[in-house]
């Protein structure tokens, strides 16, 4: 993927069907350290780069995600590894994603998940999914689909706490495998419930 000017590295986060990618671009080596948001949209002879920027006052962003209507979602903030502050990108620029929610991934009925909360962002409403039985601190959000099924990882309180879930509309939580320490989380979803997961330093 081609970069704009000035930026070394790039980071893609996700496509659509039309291939439209989204990620970041950064002007050193380390993407995570100074990333801005940016899109790459296929051409004839490969794809062209926009850079999408952050809000006013943010020094770095990030575009999670893109449905096949061409949303966009993502984050900026003052520190590069962790934005903070939700953005819906539009045709006039960044502006702040309705209702605060920092969003990790949009559909195509333009429901976002954050968390175990769906807003649908045509309509305004804001579900929130109750956790399973148990003693939680809560849900991170990772993938969602068509069918507003949605997959990430949830947490508990011990030293192996960190379990692959995923919710199923109809069906309700599914813990997808064992604990580990550090990080383990379901990240993709498609629309027949198929889900990848991850796994770093499993127990």
């Amino acid at each position: 993927l081609p970069l704009p000017p000035g930026m070394e590295t790039s980071r893609a986060f996700d496509i659509n069907g039309d291939g439209v990618i989204v990620g970041a671009v950064c002007p050193n080596m380390y993407v995570i350290t100074q990333p801005t948001a940016a899109v790459w949209r296929p051409t004839a002879n490969g794809y062209e780069v926009e850079v999408l920027g952050g809000l006013t006052g943010d020094l770095y962003s990030i575009a999670w995600a893109v449905n096949n209507l061409g949303d966009i979602i993502g984050a900026s903030g003052f520190w590069g590894w962790n934005p903070d502050h939700p953005i819906l990108y539009t045709e006039t620029g960044p502006t702040p994603l309705p209702g605060g929610l920092l969003a990790a991934d949009i559909n195509d009925q333009r429901v976002v998940v954050s968390g175990n909360r769906l807003r649908d962002l045509d309509t305004g409403t804001v579900t929130d999914i109750p956790l399973p039985p148990g003693n939680w601190q809560g849900v991170v959000s990772g993938s969602l689909n068509n069918n507003n099924d949605f997959c990430g990882y949830i947490q508990g309180y011990s030293s192996c706490s960190v379990f692959p879930i995923r919710y199923r509309q109809g069906i309700g939580w599914e813990v997808l495998g064992g604990c580990a320490p550090t990080a383990a989380s379901g990240t993709a979803i498609n629309d027949d419930g198929d889900t990848l997961l991850y796994y770093y330093q499993t127990a």
